[in-house]
């Protein structure tokens, strides 16, 4: 298994999940490709079917929309990062956004949990909703290799 080396960033909650969403979207553009691209039988393997279905969940995910305040709130997360000249791999990448999603889960819920009931508590615990979905359904993802 490989071993990267762990990077500390600091952004806002919109910014955070933005970057998260467009790097969960380049990986299914590039799975996509490796399906399209499957010739013959290989379009047929298991793992082309795979591939596939990963970048039809990666393409199903909506971006929430994130109001005013909410998405200046400032936090941090940490990433994988790779090193020389191989990069990380899709399993990595994708893990990359899940823990960014995952930061971005905890601090708002944390704001939304020192409110009192009322509509601002609301919003933010449906954000908290929409981004656990969106991990949930990334985290399903596989990413056979090229001999699994």
């Amino acid at each position: 298994m490989a071993r990267y080396k762990m990077t500390s960033h600091k952004s806002t909650i919109k910014n955070a999940v933005e970057e998260a969403l467009n790097d969960l979207t380049g990986l299914a553009e590039e799975i996509r490709e490796v399906v399209d691209n499957a010739e013959g039988g290989l379009a047929n393997t298991p793992r082309i079917q795979t591939l596939g279905e990963t970048a039809d969940t990666l393409d199903g995910i909506n971006e929430p929309e994130i109001d005013g305040a909410i998405g200046d709130i400032e936090l941090e997360y940490t990433q994988s990062q790779g090193s020389g000249r191989r990069g990380l791999s899709r399993s990595a990448r994708r893990d990359n956004a899940v823990s960014i999603l995952d930061s971005c889960i905890s601090t708002i819920q944390e704001k939304a949990d020192a409110l009192e009931e009322g509509d601002q508590k609301e919003e933010l615990e449906g954000l908290v909703n929409e981004l656990e979905d969106i991990k949930g359904a990334a985290e399903e993802c596989e990413f056979p290799g090229m001999f699994g």
